[in-house]
């Protein structure tokens, strides 16, 4: 694991336990989905559902809203890093590590999909660029990342119309035959 983007996530969370209305400029840029250490993940994921039920971000409602899953040596593992001040360019940082991880998946998906003698070409070009477009417009945010068994289910059903359709096009003509044949039509 990268130790910088551990200790970014650990600043900012420091950082918003300091001035709690940090928050809410943080959640703007990533959630807790955004995040590489699960109890990082946690903890934010925390601070915002007390945000929604105002309630103060503080360690000891935080504790206590965990249920047991989070140690007071997390949170004084927190406050171990000072708090930093320009949060956002901290962020992003977490962010574009997201996104990094986001590509890595999608590539182990491809390599997943490409062996895979039961997947058509058209379906595995169709599956990796709606993926590259949920991740440049940032879709992982509000969506994060879907477990096997739930993509394997879309995945399945997606073939099944596909199969239903015969010969139709994935997606919605173009007009021009050749651009269709080659395209699949627009997805």
């Amino acid at each position: 694991m990268n130790e910088t983007i551990i200790n970014i996530e650990r600043a900012i969370l420091s950082s918003i336990f300091m001035s709690p209305s940090n928050y809410e400029d943080i959640a703007s840029l990533i959630t807790y989905k955004d995040f590489v250490l699960p109890i990082h993940a946690k903890i934010f994921e925390l601070m915002g559902e007390c945000e929604k039920l105002q309630l103060p971000i503080d360690e000891k409602i935080i504790l206590q809203r965990a249920q047991g899953k989070l140690k007071e040596s997390d949170i004084a593992e927190i406050h171990s890093i000072s708090p930093i001040v320009n949060l956002s360019a901290y962020a992003q940082e977490i962010k574009k590590s997201s996104l990094k991880r986001a590509l890595g998946e999608l590539a182990n998906l491809l390599r997943e999909q490409s062996t895979n003698t039961a997947i058509g070409v058209e379906e595995i070009i169709n599956t990796i660029e709606s993926r590259v477009n949920d991740i440049a417009i940032g879709n992982i945010t509000g969506k994060g990342f879907e477990d096997s068994k739930q993509i394997a289910q879309k995945t399945i059903q997606s073939l099944e119309e596909l199969k239903s359709r015969g010969n139709a096009l994935a997606g919605i003509s173009t007009g021009f035959s050749e651009l269709n044949h080659i395209t699949t039509g627009l997805n």
